[in-house]
């Protein structure tokens, strides 16, 4: 994705760094004047926080039960 020459860049000044990054299901669509994007699987979701935008639009989190952010 567009956050990979950063991510090398990163892993470069930090030596022995050998983290994997494991790439993220993502997608977006247009509907009814509306846009819908989604990052990652809500399957192990154990909560979700909903954050309210100033123009009516919204963001859910979904959290696994560790508080990790999966989607």
């Amino acid at each position: 994705g567009g956050d990979q020459p950063a991510v090398l860049r990163q892993m470069e000044q930090n030596e022995g760094a050998d983290e994997a990054h494991a790439a993220v299901p993502w997608f977006w669509s247009d509907q009814y004047g509306l846009t819908l994007q989604i990052a990652g699987l809500s399957d192990e979701g154990k909560s979700v926080v909903r954050r309210d935008l100033d123009d009516g639009a919204f963001i859910l989190f979904h959290l696994a039960q560790d508080g990790r952010l999966i989607a």
